[in-house]
């Protein structure tokens, strides 16, 4: 009786270890995803479409569709860099980058959402000018997946090429 009593033990861990090793094997190759979601907000007198496109690491460009009042809604996967583009005739373009890296790592978190506006600004006819880089950067800290947001409103004038 206690020879099946060891022999049922030994079974039992044999294949917790196996659930424990193919488990984690499975879980680990599953895609995350990040929910990206937010409103566009527009100079109330500038009525043009608003373009959003969005560059995926080094590998392609997406066009995103905005919905009703400019909301966007982007479903994307983790441990990738976004580049999102903001366009209007008639405002200043901005760019936000967002890195997911790291953005599973919060505790019992399967999707992570981060939300944010854009607002656009209207473009000036006597000196037009554009950001110097993204307006916003958006990366998770590497231990813990807390979001860190960095803000550069930096404008400068556009390089001009004139023939001579």
């Amino acid at each position: 009786m206690e020879q099946k009593t060891s022999i049922r033990r030994s079974i039992a861990k044999a294949a917790l270890m196996l659930y424990a090793l193919f488990g984690a094997a499975v879980v680990g190759s599953t895609q995350e995803t990040v929910t990206m979601k937010g409103r566009v907000i527009v100079p109330a007198h500038v009525r043009t479409h608003v373009d959003l496109t969005m560059d995926v690491g080094d590998t392609s460009c997406v066009r995103v569709t905005l919905q009703g009042r400019g909301k966007f809604r982007i479903e994307t996967s983790d441990d990738e860099l976004y580049l999102l583009r903001f366009e209007q005739d008639g405002s200043i373009s901005k760019t936000v980058q967002v890195d997911t890296k790291y953005a599973q790592r919060k505790a019992g978190v399967r999707k992570r959402i981060v939300v944010f506006d854009v607002q656009l600004a209207p473009v000036d006819t006597v000196v037009p000018l554009r950001y110097a880089g993204p307006v916003g950067k958006i990366r998770f800290h590497h231990s813990n997946g807390r979001m860190q947001v960095e803000r550069d409103r930096h404008l400068v004038q556009p390089f001009v090429v004139t023939e001579k």
